[in-house]
């Protein structure tokens, strides 16, 4: 029976348990706006203008410039719509120095949002959504990608939100949340073609559910072959342009050859695993505690599938090869979706 004083501690605690979730979305909140604004003062106070140590970002702000000019597929070997995206910001404020990196800060900050939301979908508690934020925000190959030029912020913005429209579609059934993820792995296949390893077991995955479901609706179907629309229109123009369809692939291979020279077998085979330790550091054991803890919640083992499969492609593509490209950036998020294990 519930005396008058076990229901007044219960009211304060229900209470102060209220304000405890309020602070920490309004701490999350505060940090996602800040990100950005924190970055960018700090950029500015620096007075560099390109970031990457290569010229990778000088000549993908040369390759937006040029979509301004009416080349629309102005690069042989990289994806356009990094350069369509920044071309339509050239358009609105034409600053050749700031857009690129204003772009990237803006799809770093959407990054961190899609994070967010694939918390809520997960029903991870505040306090568990507040530290997958702080973890992603802090690693510091994250923020140097949001202050170049480079295409990996775009590219993470699509597989987060890939990631984010799985467990919401497969945790609360919103069919929605299928379309935004097709249209997050689409979108990253053409910024890098690296997120075509993340849309292969999306794909699948998503055709082997609609084989399982009695109703089987097309719209799955439609949904698991929108991110391959891009690849087999580029894979086409390459062939009509160049003959191959792996023209791209054979002159990039060359270059990394011609550079570097080949790597032995026993580099290539601990580069991935060891990239993916010393960028992700502390945030990896956390992701396997969660995939532990969380395993039985709705979306998860799709999402821990979607994950092993793109880094089993991705270790695959490095064994094949007498060379092993810097891909830090490929499974670097990619584990961010089971980062957490709170509550």
């Amino acid at each position: 029976m519930l005396t008058r004083f076990s229901l007044a501690r219960a009211a304060v605690t229900g209470r102060s348990s209220g304000r405890r979730i309020e602070a920490y979305e309004l701490a999350g909140a505060l940090a996602i706006l800040a990100f950005p604004a924190l970055l960018l003062l700090w950029r500015r106070s620096l007075g560099v203008t390109f970031f990457a140590l290569s010229n990778d970002d000088f000549h993908r702000t040369l390759y937006a410039w040029e979509v301004t000019q009416g080349r629309l597929v102005p690069s042989d070997l990289w994806p356009p719509l990094q350069f369509w995206v920044e071309a339509l910001a050239l358009l609105a404020y034409p600053h050749i120095l700031s857009v690129p990196h204003l772009v990237n800060l803006a799809a770093s900050t959407g990054a961190l949002v899609a994070l967010v939301l694939l918390g809520r979908a997960l029903r991870l508690g505040a306090a568990a959504r507040l530290l997958l934020l702080t973890l992603a925000a802090t690693l510091p190959w994250f923020i140097w990608v949001s202050l170049s030029g480079l295409g990996e912020p775009l590219f993470l913005l699509g597989i987060s939100a890939g990631y984010a429209g799985v467990a919401w579609w497969r945790g609360h059934g919103a069919p929605r949340a299928l379309w935004v993820a097709a249209a997050g792995f689409a979108g990253a296949g053409m910024v890098r073609f690296d997120a075509w390893g993340h849309a292969l077991p999306f794909s699948l995955g998503v055709a082997w559910l609609w084989w399982r479901s009695a109703a089987r609706p097309p719209s799955w179907l439609a949904a698991a072959a929108l991110p391959w629309l891009f690849p087999a229109a580029w894979l086409g123009w390459q062939q009509v342009a160049h003959g191959r369809p792996l023209y791209f692939a054979e002159v990039v291979r060359g270059i990394w050859l011609d550079t570097y020279g080949p790597l032995s077998l026993q580099l290539r085979l601990r580069w991935q695993p060891l990239d993916l330790w010393l960028l992700a550091g502390v945030t990896l054991p956390l992701a396997l505690a969660g995939l532990l803890l969380m395993w039985r919640r709705p979306g998860v083992p799709l999402m821990a599938f979607m994950w092993l499969a793109s880094f089993a492609l991705l270790m695959q593509s490095t064994l094949s090869h007498p060379l092993a490209l810097p891909n830090q950036q490929r499974p670097l998020l990619a584990h961010t979706p089971l980062l957490t294990p709170g509550p």
